[in-house]
């Protein structure tokens, strides 16, 4: 799990993880079922607000679910969604409710390289915070 501080509204995050490769679409903080922060490149569409609230709240259930089997299987690390034309990730924070961060991608990219920056920065990020 993940725990951040938040004091910029998470903007600074959301930009600095859409950096870390050129398909990243955009990247978001959603706290129960609300995108807080988010970030996204120009001219890439953006849900109606209808869809948009669907979506986010979709996340939370998915995550959930995801993570009702960490008995078994180990602690949740994030989550993956493809489709057809894009990729989706989340990831879980620690907070006192539930809040997750997403980025959406487009092929090509690597996925274990990708993976492995997004969590190293988070990994630094919590440490920062623990001090």
């Amino acid at each position: 799990m993940l725990n951040l501080q938040m004091d910029d509204g998470g903007l600074a995050i959301c930009k600095e993880v859409a950096s870390f490769h050129k398909n990243i679409l955009g990247t978001g903080i959603i706290k129960n079922g609300e995108l807080t922060a988010s970030y996204v490149k120009q001219n890439v569409p953006f849900p109606n607000e209808i869809k948009l609230k669907k979506i986010l709240l979709q996340s939370h259930f998915i995550t959930a679910l995801a993570k009702s089997n960490e008995d078994y299987f180990g602690k949740l690390d994030y989550v993956m969604i493809r489709w057809q034309n894009s990729d989706i990730f989340l990831f879980a924070l620690d907070h006192s409710v539930p809040e997750l961060f997403a980025f959406r991608i487009v092929a090509p990219y690597n996925h274990e390289r990708l993976i492995r920056k997004v969590s190293d920065y988070f990994n630094k990020a919590n440490h920062r915070d623990d001090s």
